[in-house]
C-alpha cells in the first residue's frame, strides 16, 4: 500500500478557504477544495471520488501545489492548447448520406475511417457520436462484437 501523499504547509486552512472563495476560475477552486480538503484529514481515494478526479489528475495538483504553493496550482493550463475544435459540418452531412446510400450498419471506427480517408481528418469517436447530424440520422443502434453499430432509417426498416 502507498503512503498517502503528504501537503507541505504552504497556507493553512483559512487561508485556502478564502482563496477558494474569492477565485472566479472554477477549475483554481477545484484544485484548491482538493488541497483544503486533505489538509482537513480526507482521505486521497474519498477526495477523488467527491472532487470526481481520477488519482493521475490529484497527485499532479498536490505535486504542484508542494512545488509552487496555491500558486502554482492557479498556473495550470487545462484544456485544447489548439482551443475549441470546429469541425466543417460538410463533413458529417457527406457521412450521413454515405451511410444512408450503403444501406448497411456502420461502427464508430468506420465513421472514423471514413473521415480519415476523405479529409485526412482524425476525428475522435466521441466526437463522431456527438455530432448532431450523426445522432438524429439513425433510427437504430445496437451493441455488438465491433462495437456499437449505427443504422440509417431505411436500413432498419428494410430489415425488419
Amino acid at each position: 500500500m502507498r503512503a498517502p501523499l503528504e501537503i507541505k504547509p504552504h497556507d493553512d486552512v483559512e487561508t485556502l478557504r478564502q482563496e477558494i472563495r474569492k477565485a472566479k476560475d472554477g477549475k483554481y477552486q477545484l484544485r484548491l477544495r482538493a488541497i483544503l480538503m486533505r489538509k482537513e484529514g480526507a482521505k486521497s481515494i474519498q477526495i477523488q471520488k467527491e472532487l470526481k478526479i481520477g488519482p493521475y489528475t490529484y497527485a499532479r495538483w498536490v505535486k504542484r501545489y508542494n512545488e509552487g504553493g496555491k500558486e502554482a496550482l492557479a498556473r495550470i493550463k487545462s484544456g485544447n492548447p489548439k482551443g475549441h475544435v470546429v469541425w466543417d459540418p460538410k463533413i458529417f452531412d457527406e457521412l450521413v448520406e454515405e451511410i444512408r446510400q450503403s444501406q448497411g450498419y456502420w461502427t464508430l471506427k468506420r465513421m472514423q475511417s471514413w473521415i480519415q480517408e476523405h479529409y485526412d481528418k482524425t476525428i475522435h469517436l466521441e466526437t463522431i457520436v456527438l455530432t448532431p447530424s450523426i445522432l438524429h440520422s439513425y433510427a437504430a443502434k445496437r451493441n455488438t462484437s465491433e462495437g456499437v453499430l449505427y443504422c440509417s432509417a431505411e436500413c432498419f426498416l428494410s430489415r425488419l
